[in-house]
């Protein structure tokens, strides 16, 4: 047999063994191209802005609505931007806010209708467009590039003030809760990393976004989100693994009963002679002359 491929056979072989008892096989994904994620690197994603946004904000993130609480609403936004399936709703997002959290949902499907009614707000229409909306906040006007939209149904509260505006339609409102508030937009591809590297209108975007952030510390929610699986295997683990399982068995060798120590050293063995075997192949009969091979024993 070849001896580079036998070597890595009983690499192999070796790691398998370890492996089997030390570490294990993980499910990891990354987030579906057209995904809003922030872990998001392709062109749906929003990885660049929000890693800029990091550096002079911070960024923490949430898997659960109900992990909200343990963040200041004082000085805190949550983000919420197109989670790929129907939100899973917690009701401390409405008590947070009211505390004097600022709340941001982009989206322009349905999945976020349980949060936004927790606001008692509704969706309007959906637009499968790519246009120019007028938007003001904070006293200024940015010309936001809309990329495929609905529009928000502001005649059912009272308080929703229209922020921003497509073709006469409401895109984009804000709605004071308590001593915080709601932003509700109808698109979640205001920053997406394609218009972020790609498109000349993207300071109006940012600008945009940034004036709703002004100087508080993001919060970006990532449950419900599709991802595409894989099996990673985790060579830390087998090295750590490998370690722990040589020194635990010279430790049995030496403190531990005959039965650990009989176990342990008889595996150490049989990997030994598989070893063995594959480098330098099975053990040759003496008496070969039998089969037409070896040396003659007679003189």
């Amino acid at each position: 047999m070849n001896k580079p491929l036998t070597l890595t056979l009983l690499a192999l072989i070796i790691l398998l063994l370890v492996y089997s008892t030390s570490g294990r096989v993980e499910l990891s994904g990354t987030p579906l191209p057209d995904s809003p994620s922030i872990y998001n690197y392709y062109n749906g994603g929003v990885s660049l802005y929000f890693n800029d946004k990091s550096l002079k904000n911070g960024l923490s993130v949430i898997y659960s609505l109900d992990e909200i609480t343990r963040y200041n609403p004082g000085n805190h936004v949550l983000f919420v931007i197109g989670p790929d399936k129907k939100i899973t709703l917690s009701g401390r997002v409405k008590e947070w806010v009211s505390r004097g959290g600022l709340l941001v949902i982009m989206d322009e499907t349905h999945n976020t209708l349980p949060l936004i009614k927790l606001f008692n707000m509704e969706y309007g229409k959906y637009h499968y467009l790519v246009v120019l909306g007028n938007c003001s906040i904070n006293n200024k006007n940015y010309r936001v590039l809309f990329n495929v939209y609905q529009s928000i149904n502001t005649s059912v509260v009272q308080n929703a003030k229209p922020v921003c505006r497509v073709r006469n339609e409401t895109v984009a409102v804000y709605i004071k809760q308590g001593s915080g508030g709601v932003f509700v937009i109808g698109d979640s591809s205001l920053v997406i990393n394609e218009i972020y590297v790609k498109h000349q209108n993207i300071e109006n975007n940012t600008g945009f976004i940034d004036s709703i952030i002004d100087d508080r510390s993001i919060i970006v929610y990532e449950g419900d989100r599709n991802y595409t699986l894989g099996a990673r295997f985790e060579a830390g683990r087998v090295i750590t693994g490998l370690v722990s399982w040589i020194s635990d068995t010279a430790g049995s060798a030496l403190n531990g009963t005959m039965i650990e120590v009989a176990g342990k050293t008889s595996l150490l063995v049989l990997i030994a002679t598989i070893g063995v075997i594959l480098v330098y192949g099975p053990p040759s009969n003496p008496y070969g002359m039998l089969k037409g091979k070896g040396r003659s024993l007679e003189p």
